[in-house]
Order: structure tokens, then sequence, then C-alpha cells
């Protein structure tokens, strides 16, 4: 037998030994290694890239910054200046009359130890009286006489009051005879007064008439003291002085 060359191989010849081993591999067999190497490699890349996830450092959180506006110092209460208290003012006290009456005069006679002087006295009534009635219900007391044993009056007891009438021309009295009689010149002076200045309570310058049962007085008293009509205050004052 003769012996063969030795050849020697040429680069190309392991390729195709390569070439015809993967050939002589049945296809089923390598489908499965395929699978296999794909399966193998997803495990591995799925879990490098949960290694990588859980191994990144989370940065830390960050503060947010809290910007407050800068709280102003409340101003200062204001002090008020204390007030110092008034003293009340002391009032005299004054009499207030009632709104729904109102006040005449009945005038009396007092000795004061040298001469008689006419002193008037409030006589409370009801404002809605008339004129008249209230001129009337003042003669009515004044005949009555005074309570206040202090105060007098020098006409006669029995005397009455016959009518009273208040007119253009001034007061109108008529009384009864008794008013002529008793006393001394001073007495009949003092009731003139009385009768003059009670019917003038309302009007103080007004005038006066007077008549005894009717008739006109000209002549008053047993020393005949002249009575001139119409009378005032201020022509008894300057022709009787008491």
């Amino acid at each position: 037998m003769q012996d063969e060359p030795l050849r020697t191989p040429t680069p190309d010849e392991p390729k195709e030994e390569k070439r015809s081993f993967l050939t002589q591999i049945p296809a089923r067999v390598l489908l499965s290694l395929i699978a296999v190497l794909l399966a193998t490699g997803s495990a591995t890349a799925w879990w490098t890239w949960q290694t990588i996830t859980t191994n990144r450092v989370s940065p830390p959180p960050t503060e947010s910054e809290i910007i407050t506006a800068p709280i102003e110092p409340a101003p200062p209460a204001e002090t008020e200046a204390p007030v110092t208290p008034q003293e009340p003012v002391a009032q005299s006290p004054t009499a207030v009359p009632d709104a729904t009456e109102t006040a005449a005069q009945v005038f009396w006679l007092q000795d004061t130890g040298t001469n008689l002087e006419l002193v008037p006295v409030d006589i409370r009534m009801d404002e809605e009286m008339s004129d008249s009635e209230q001129l009337t219900l003042v003669f009515e007391q004044l005949i009555q006489g005074p309570a206040d044993s202090d105060m007098g009056s020098s006409i006669p007891e029995d005397t009455e009051l016959n009518s009273l009438e208040i007119r253009e021309d001034g007061v109108h009295v008529d009384l009864s005879d008794e008013f002529e009689f008793g006393g001394g010149s001073a007495s009949m002076m003092g009731r003139l007064g009385q009768v003059i200045y009670t019917a003038t309570t309302l009007d103080p310058a007004g005038s006066v008439w007077i008549s005894v049962d009717g008739d006109p007085l000209k002549l008053l008293g047993g020393e005949g003291l002249i009575v001139d009509q119409p009378m005032t205050r201020e022509e008894f004052e300057e022709n009787y002085p008491l």
C-alpha cells in the first residue's frame, strides 16, 4: 500500500467542518436549542434590569421652600385720656304745676301790725274751665273765708255771690246787700280791695264793676266810702290806702 501524502488543511477547512457539523444536527433539536438560548437570554436581561433599577439611588426629596409673609407687629392700642367726671350742678327745686290744672288767686287780708296787706293764695282748678267758671269758683272761696288762721277777710260771712260775668268792659260782680254792712272804714276799704284784686286775678289790668242786688255800688258803709265805677287795681292803690 502506498502511503498517501499528508494533506495540510487550508484555512477554509475548519469552516467547512463547522458547517458540516451544523448540517448534521437535526432541525428539531436546533430549534429547541434556539428556544432555550432565547429564554435564558430573556431571563438574564430581566434580572439585569431589576438589579439596575433597585440599585439606582433615588435623589433625596427636595424640601419645598415655605415662603411666609413677614408678620407686622400690631400697633399699640390707643389709650384714651381719663375723663374726669363732672359734678352734677345742683338745681333749686321748682314747683311744676300739673299739666291739666291752672291756678287763679284769691286775696286775703293780713295784719302787718301797722296796716293791712292784700295777700294772694293760689286756687287750683281744671284748665278746661272757662274764665267765668274760674272766677266764680274763686269768688266762692273768697266768700267762704280763709282756711289759714294767719289770713283774714273783712267780707261779712252772710254775703252771697249773686252773679259774675266777664264782658268786654271788664268783670261785673253782683253781691248781696250783706256786703255793705259791718265794720269801720278800714274794714270797708279792705273788703273792697279783696273784691277788686280777686276779680282781676286773670287780668290784673282789667276793670271791675261792683253792684249790690243789681244796683251799682256808689257808697260803701255808714261813713259813705265813695266807690268809683269801674275800678282798677291801680285806682284802688291811689285812692284807698290800707
